[in-house]
């Protein structure tokens, strides 16, 4: 009689134990791990979309807004200033749209859809950026309003927080900072 190779009942058991074992195990890293491409993603999208409107202000010789989709004040989501926690100002991470005001037509050129719940980008500082006081360059790429954007995700860990300054002359600068604890404990 032949005899045939197989894998017995406990052999499979100690396989799916130990695969469980690294699941439970390799899941929250894989969180904070999306959680911090997505922060990296959307600064590097909403760095790029700036210096995309300050460009168009130049270039069409007109001034160019970028305008928040949450035209509300205290939009979704816990706000980072000086490391407390507020809900000032409009949630960036809604989407936000780039008009060209030529004599008031306000001609949209690109726009963002929001990248989820989990995507928290206000204003921080003494200068909001909001609906009214939106993203704008001036044809010579100076900024009309200047201020920061502070980008953090839900389940973020370590220094992947973000921040975007724009200054008078529509220089963009960028930097890190800790992700609050707020947001790592979601």
């Amino acid at each position: 009689m032949k005899k045939e190779k197989a894998f017995t009942l406990v052999e499979l058991m100690t396989v799916v134990a130990i695969v469980g074992i690294i699941m439970v195990t390799a899941v929250p890293y894989m969180r904070s791990f999306s959680s911090n491409s997505l922060s990296s993603s959307i600064s590097n999208r909403l760095l790029i979309d700036i210096m995309y409107t300050r460009n168009e202000a130049v270039t069409r010789g007109v001034n160019v807004q970028m305008i928040p989709l949450d035209n509300l004040n205290f939009g979704n989501g816990p706000l980072v200033s000086g490391g407390a926690i507020g809900t000032v100002g409009v949630n960036w991470g809604l989407g936000w749209r780039i008009v060209v005001e030529p004599a008031g037509a306000n001609e949209e050129v690109r726009s963002q859809s929001s990248f989820g719940p989990d995507a928290y980008v206000r204003s921080t500082g003494a200068a909001i950026l909001d609906s009214n006081t939106a993203i704008s360059f001036t044809p010579n790429g100076g900024a009309i309003n200047r201020g920061q954007l502070t980008v953090v995700t839900a389940g973020c860990a370590g220094n992947n927080g973000h921040t975007i300054s724009i200054n008078a002359i529509g220089q963009v600068t960028t930097g890190e900072l800790p992700c609050p604890t707020v947001y790592t404990e979601q």
